[in-house]
């Protein structure tokens, strides 16, 4: 392909960077979490390529293109490592929010945890309370901190936090210990 060639499909490519851009902010007003997550991976995707179509490199599938990606141009340092977690994040983001089914606890399910939780320290244990956060619920902790909050004053009668809520990679955890008897 001639340099002409390259830089035109690049352009074209990072036109459709600007699309899915637009389109996840105007997905984001209505609040479509899930196809704003979807768009941008793809901006991100599609600047990869606008990027590789310069070299006169492209990839068939996604997978490939972000090993391509990483290893030329974040490996050899021509684009900041922080990308590399922006791309693989975006990348497993979409891929849940695209394929895998949305896991909602009910009120009896969360009703029996708490049960369990009492009666386990009850008995003088410790517990400890873990949220395991996936794919775009990582962008938002602090939801996981107010259901922590909320567990931590349900047992606030027979126990007390030993060691706050605190997010430790993709898992925020929090220890409860029994309340001495009086």
């Amino acid at each position: 392909m001639s340099e002409d060639n390259r830089k035109a499909l690049s352009k074209y490519r990072l036109e459709r960077v600007y699309e899915c851009i637009k389109s996840a902010e105007a997905l984001e007003h209505i609040e479509d979490y899930s196809t704003v997550a979807n768009r941008a991976y793809y901006a991100m995707f599609h600047a990869m390529r606008a990027v590789m179509a310069l070299d006169g490199e492209d990839r068939k599938k996604h997978s490939g293109v972000v090993a391509y990606f990483q290893e030329h141009y974040i490996k050899s340092e021509i684009f900041d490592k922080d990308f590399s977690y922006a791309i693989k994040n975006a990348f497993l983001v979409r891929q849940e929010s695209d394929y895998e089914d949305f896991y909602v606890v009910s009120k009896s399910e969360a009703i029996e945890q708490l049960e369990n939780a009492k009666k386990f320290i009850a008995e003088g244990n410790k517990v400890k309370a873990s949220i395991r956060f996936r794919g775009r619920e990582m962008g938002r902790p602090e939801l996981g901190l107010v259901n922590m909050n909320q567990f931590a004053e349900a047992l606030a009668d027979v126990a007390s936090v030993e060691k706050a809520a605190k997010l430790e990679g993709r898992s925020m955890l929090m220890f409860l210990a029994p309340k001495p008897v009086k």
